[in-house]
Formats: structure tokens, sequence, C-alpha cells
């Protein structure tokens, strides 16, 4: 995610439009490899989440649609941390 927040941070719109799919398919396969783990697998899911906010919130502030893509960033920031919660709220009832 470096490259692309650098990117959004220089102001550099199509470098940082750019570097989505490059970002999302690299923690996609990350995910997709370290899946066996749950730990792993529910962490790497609320990465994707994160980075899909971030991207949608990137474009809407290089395009000026913040409006219209407020929603779907909020989506994507509170399904990430929904999974997160998940595993830790299960991890803590599996224990008593």
């Amino acid at each position: 995610m470096v490259a692309e927040d650098t990117f959004w941070a220089a102001g550099i719109r199509p470098l940082g439009v750019f570097m989505i799919l490059p970002t999302l398919g690299l923690a996609l396969w990350l995910t997709i490899k370290r899946r066996k783990d749950t730990a792993d697998l529910y962490h790497n899911l609320a990465i994707l989440c994160w980075i899909a906010a971030n991207s949608t919130w990137m474009v809407g502030e290089f395009y000026t649609m913040e409006d219209i893509l407020k929603p779907i960033t909020l989506i994507c920031f509170c399904a990430g941390l929904t999974i997160v919660a998940a595993y830790y709220l299960g991890k803590l009832f599996k224990r008593t």
C-alpha cells in the first residue's frame, strides 16, 4: 500500500489509481496463500477491506466524488472491522 498512498499524498492521480489493482492483487494473493491459518485469513480479509476502502476514498478525493463514494468507503471499513471483531470475539468465547 506504500506506493498507492505515496501517489495519493503527492496528488499523482494516474499512478495512484493505477496502483489500486497491484495492491489489491497482492493482498488477495497473500490472503489465498495464507488461508489455512485462521488468524491470517481473518486479518488478511480485513486488510483487503481496508485497501478497498482507502482506494475508494482516494478515487473520491481525486475526482471529487466524495459524497457518492463515502457510503462505499464506510461499508468497506466497517466490513474490515467486523471481520477482525468476529475473529477476536470467536476466540474470546471459545476459551470460556
